[in-house]
Parts: structure tokens; C-alpha cells; sequence
């Protein structure tokens, strides 16, 4: 009998340190929206709980891949343009962080999305021909908010039933993974499996769930990023202009080293590969055709079922380059073609910068938005809220 007693006092204590150490992560997740909102780390990406705790009426989500990431610490990235705005963006993404990823986060992230709107940066690289490779799409998985896409009550059958195929071939590379998405999808999909299925689905999704959000507190405090909010009180009128005009300085100043009007030490490191090897290296290569196409429809499938408005928005490759590669510009034309018709298809609105080729400063290397690039796209976001508001 003791020893009875002595188990479910010791399991009484357990369950109120993890239900301790819950409350307290939650209540260190919510911070001041512009820093944690171009706050770009894995751990925010994976955690549905962080981003949802740091969305709010004033917050653009936008979904984007490597870019993010390029162009902080200028006056020219989101991180500097609304810093100091009640207007903020909540950036998620990074390298081979792609439209199915994106339709996952947003799915879990959508009931949180006060003002049901979205921007999703697209970039050409991602329209290869076999689409998101398969480790790259792994390593970038969060099982958190899959469950949650799984859970979120307005997404159809049919978009659920994508999602889980696609992943399902796309966790090839991770079977440990993909055999645990199988038992979510037969729990949660199918709404089929025993008891203790059913049981296990449930305390190792919560554990996930737990562990993400810890792995998010931690990340915020390892960064420098303090908890509480405080909500900024400008709201003064940006000056677009006068941006355009100091990117373009900058611009020139730092591409004096080559005739690609690529970032010099961007264009040091293409050097050191050997540029020689890359002339012609591209006569073959396409993003007409890709399941990425497919991908992205269903990233507006959510968008559609979820009440979302999105903004899509169409970033030009550097046409100095892709031309010196061999890379034609008949194939760059219908990859744009292709992103005007899959807007058109869905009727949402399109920043098509695919005219911007050949325009200096608005790329910083052969793919990432740059100086003016930056500029434009900020304020495409922001007349795009502003358009949009209640």
C-alpha cells in the first residue's frame, strides 16, 4: 500500500513540475513583436506556439527561403524599415523552407492571424524539376505543426490528404520520422487506430509541442530577445523614396567588382569557385515544370479554406547572370508565365517583379533580393496591409 501511495504521490509531483515548467515557458514567449517577428531562427520556425503567441492585429505573417536572412543589419530589410512601427512582420523561413512547408505552418498558425493575411515570397529556385529535395524538406519538418495542420478543422479532406501524401514521399530520407507521421495520419486523418494508438499519438505529439516551445524560450533568451511585450508607438509615415535613393548608393558602392552587378564579396566567394566553369553551365536547365507548382496551389488552398488573403510575390534571378550560364530567357519567362497564371487561377494578388531582371541593385547576388529590391518588396507588404485593413 505504501509503496502505492508513494507512486502516485511521486507521479503528483512529476505532473506539477511539467505542468510548472509549461505555464512558465508560455509565459516567456510573447515579446516585443518587431524583434521576434524578424527573429530568424530555426527555433521560432518550428514552434506554432511561438509564432502564435506573437501575432497580433498590427502583424504581417510572411513566408519566404533564404532571403530572409539577406539584407539584415541594412536600412533596407523589414527588420530596419518598420523598426519602431506598430505595423511589424512576423518573417518565417529560411534556406529550403518551401511552399509545403509553408501550407504546414500557416495551417497550424492560421486561427491566430487576425487581419487573414499572408505575403509568400517566392523564389525561381524553388521550381526545380523534382521540387524540395527530400533531406533538405526533412531537416526542415516540424512534427508540431503537421499535428496541428492535422487538428485545424477548417482545411478540407482533399488538402489534408495532399499534405500527408507529399510528406509521407518526402520523408524518405528520415524514416523514423515518416513512420511516426503515418501513425498521426492514421489517428488524426483516418480517424482510425486502437487506444493505446490513439494514446501514444497524443502524449508524443504534446511532447513535441512542449519540446518545441521550450526550444523557442531558449533560443529567444540565447539571442538576446527579451520576454514581455511592448508595443511600439510610432506610426509615422515610411519614406520609400528616400530608401530607393540610399539603396541605389549603396548599391553602387558595393558592386564595382564585376560586370554581373552582383555584391563584391558575394561575387569573391563565385570567384574562388571558378566563374569560367559556370559560363554555358545552365543551356539545360528549366523551372518550367515542377511539383512545386502543385505545392504552392495548395499553399493557397489553405489560404482559401482558412479565410487567408494572400500576397504572392514574384522575384526575378539576375539577368547578367542567368544569361552568361546559358540559362534562357525563354525558360525564366515561363516560370513567371506560370506564377501570373497560378495567381490568376486563384485570384490573389501578385507583386510581379519579373521585369526587374536586369535592374541594378535589386538583387544582391544571383537570387536574394538586395538593396532596392528590399525597398520595393517592404512596401509592396506594406501598402498591401493598408489596402487590406478593417
Amino acid at each position: 500500500m505504501r509503496r502505492v501511495i508513494a507512486f502516485f504521490t511521486a507521479l503528483v509531483f512529476f505532473g506539477a513540475a511539467v505542468l510548472g515548467m509549461h505555464r512558465y515557458g508560455k509565459s516567456q514567449l510573447e515579446a516585443e513583436p518587431s524583434a521576434v517577428g524578424t527573429w530568424t531562427s530555426e527555433a521560432k520556425f518550428k514552434s506554432w506556439e511561438a509564432i502564435r503567441e506573437n501575432v497580433d492585429e498590427n502583424t504581417m505573417v510572411v513566408f519566404g527561403s533564404s532571403e530572409l536572412e539577406h539584407g539584415k543589419g541594412t536600412p533596407f530589410h523589414p527588420e530596419a524599415v518598420f523598426s519602431g512601427q506598430e505595423f511589424h512582420t512576423m518573417l518565417i523561413g529560411a534556406g529550403y523552407y518551401q511552399s509545403l512547408s509553408h501550407a504546414i505552418t500557416l495551417s497550424a498558425i492560421a486561427p491566430a492571424i487576425q487581419n487573414q493575411k499572408a505575403v509568400l515570397i517566392l523564389s525561381p529556385q524553388w521550381f526545380r524539376k523534382k521540387g524540395v529535395p527530400s533531406k533538405a524538406y526533412a531537416s526542415r519538418f516540424s512534427e508540431s505543426s503537421y499535428v496541428a495542420m492535422l487538428k485545424n478543422k477548417n482545411l478540407s479532406q482533399k488538402t489534408k490528404d495532399y499534405i500527408a501524401q507529399r510528406t509521407i514521399t518526402l520523408l524518405e530520407e528520415d524514416p523514423k520520422t515518416q513512420e511516426r507521421v503515418k501513425s498521426y495520419n492514421k489517428i488524426y486523418l483516418k480517424k482510425k487506430g486502437s487506444l493505446p494508438e490513439h494514446l501514444y499519438c497524443a502524449l508524443y505529439s504534446g511532447f513535441m509541442d512542449e519540446k518545441a516551445m521550450q526550444t523557442a524560450v531558449a533560443g529567444m533568451k540565447a539571442d538576446g530577445i527579451s520576454s514581455g511585450k511592448g508595443k511600439p508607438s510610432g506610426n509615422s509615415a515610411i519614406d520609400f523614396e528616400r530608401l530607393r535613393a540610399e539603396a541605389e548608393a549603396e548599391g553602387a558602392e558595393e558592386t564595382k567588382g564585376n560586370e554581373f552587378n552582383i555584391k563584391d564579396k558575394y561575387f569573391s566567394k563565385l570567384q574562388k569557385k571558378g566563374v569560367k566553369k559556370r559560363e554555358n553551365s545552365g543551356t539545360k536547365s528549366s523551372y518550367s515544370k515542377s511539383p512545386e507548382y502543385d505545392d504552392l496551389r495548395c499553399f493557397l488552398d489553405v489560404c482559401r479554406e482558412n479565410g487567408i488573403t494572400p500576397l504572392l510575390v514574384n522575384v526575378p534571378v539576375n539577368g547578367w547572370w542567368y544569361d552568361y550560364t546559358g540559362f534562357s530567357k525563354e525558360k525564366r519567362n515561363e516560370y513567371y508565365q506560370n506564377i501570373r497564371d497560378i495567381a490568376k487561377e486563384y485570384q490573389v494578388v501578385l507583386a510581379d517583379y519579373s521585369d526587374r531582371e536586369y535592374e541594378k541593385y535589386f538583387l544582391e547576388d544571383t537570387m536574394h533580393l538586395g538593396w532596392k529590391g528590399w525597398v520595393d518588396v517592404s512596401e509592396s507588404i506594406y501598402n498591401f496591409a493598408k489596402q487590406t485593413e478593417k
